[in-house]
């Protein structure tokens, strides 16, 4: 049984909480689509670019991001598999970035051009 006062507080919770805001960009990288995430403190705070781990942008990087947006920055992470790109599979994550470690100049080339998305979306 739900008391009446259960709903008006349920209500009041949901309605407090903070809104993540951030969105997915697709840029791209010597035509090959790439999916970034921007997450905006204000308008003059600094950039921290964010760069995933072996298993892509995912929610993990989207979170820091937000807690980072807490401290005064903005933030863009950085994609350096392409668009979708998510791998689950241990042999995937390695053969993934085993290319960017044998690459640097191609390494070298997705940070650049995720720094410069960046900045084109108001990043410092």
């Amino acid at each position: 049984m739900v008391s009446k006062l259960s709903t008006p507080l349920l209500v009041t919770i949901l309605v407090s909480l903070p809104a993540l805001s951030g969105e997915n960009v697709v840029y791209q990288v010597d035509g090959a689509n790439y999916e970034g995430y921007w997450s905006k403190a204000s308008d003059s705070a600094p950039l921290v670019v964010l760069v995933h781990d072996w298993d892509g942008l995912t929610d993990y990087e989207m979170k820091r991001a937000h807690m980072l947006n807490d401290l005064g920055y903005n933030v863009f992470a950085v994609d350096l598999f392409g668009q979708g790109v998510r791998p689950t599979e241990v042999a995937d994550k390695k053969a993934h970035t085993g290319e960017l470690y044998k690459d640097r100049m191609k390494l070298q080339k997705l940070m650049n051009s995720g720094i410069q998305k960046a900045g084109a979306m108001g990043g410092n």
